[in-house]
């Protein structure tokens, strides 16, 4: 196994154990730091047009994302080895949380359910390369006000009781002139 291959394979296992923090690797030092600040390590380094981030879908409850990667804007095109997720509901320059993150280099979309309706959220992704991190765009979206289901759901079921009860009514008459007869 050679010296990279090494690396890589101390790298994977430390941040397989270490998911929930953010973990940074310098190739060149050969050194893997980790840190409880997620703020500071994720906006430390990285090109922001390395990461493209978008709104996919949403509605009142759930947000999709996706996401590209800028070869060109990644130096030495650095091996990335996972994503994390961070999201704000305190506006762009708010606190942000990281809610998600993959050891998937592979993945390239995610969803965030569970979200309050006729909110504004702020997204911003992470993606971890074995040289540094490089931070996304923010997108910012606003879920979808709840709609009123009910009020729609009672007006059928009104339509379709008088449709029933004409017919009913026809029945008869057609019935009942028969029987005259």
């Amino acid at each position: 196994m050679n010296r990279q291959a090494v690396i890589l394979l101390v790298f994977t296992l430390t941040a397989s154990i270490l998911a929930a923090l953010p973990v940074q690797v310098n190739a060149t030092s050969r050194t893997i730091a980790v840190s409880n600040d997620y703020q500071k390590v994720s906006s430390a380094i990285g090109n922001a047009s390395a990461v493209t981030l978008n709104v996919t879908a949403q509605n009142e409850t759930t947000v999709s994302l996706s996401w590209t990667l800028s070869r060109d804007a990644i130096p030495g095109y650095d091996l990335i080895v996972g994503y994390e997720l961070f999201m704000s509901s305190t506006g762009i320059n708010g606190q942000y949380a990281k809610i998600w993150n993959t050891l998937d280099n592979q993945r390239m979309s995610t969803y965030v359910d569970g979200l309050s309706p006729k909110t504004e959220y702020y997204f911003y992704l992470v993606a971890t390369g074995l040289s540094g991190n490089y931070k996304s765009n923010t997108v910012q979206v606003t879920t979808a006000a709840e709609s009123d289901d009910a009020g729609a759901t009672w007006l059928s079921v009104a339509a379709t009781a008088a449709v029933v009860a004409v017919l009913v009514a026809m029945a008869a008459l057609v019935y009942w002139k028969k029987r005259k007869r």
